[in-house]
């Protein structure tokens, strides 16, 4: 019984560990961020590949695992036809 416990404890705090992914942009004017490489451990080892891959504008955002299971990021959707700037995309 203590095991399923114990199992049961490791499975939530993996879930509830934040890990981060390393989100780079190409340009520094614009707001476009793309997945790089996802589920780093620690913040430090984010900013290490960065540093190895020589890039100048990133990010490390910590995320949860149970977030990414349950909630469909912004970026996924696959109909991003959405336009707030008035204009019409054709």
């Amino acid at each position: 019984m203590k095991i399923a416990f114990i199992a049961l404890g490791l499975i939530i705090a993996g879930l509830l560990y934040p890990r981060y992914d390393l989100l780079v942009k190409e340009e520094f004017f614009t707001n476009d961020f793309t997945l790089e490489q996802a589920g780093f451990m620690t913040s430090v080892s984010c900013h290490q590949k960065a540093f190895d891959i020589k890039v100048k504008y990133y990010t490390c955002e910590p995320k949860a695992e149970w977030r990414r299971h349950f909630f469909k990021d912004e970026g996924d959707e696959s109909n991003n036809s959405t336009n707030t700037s008035g204009l019409v995309l054709e």
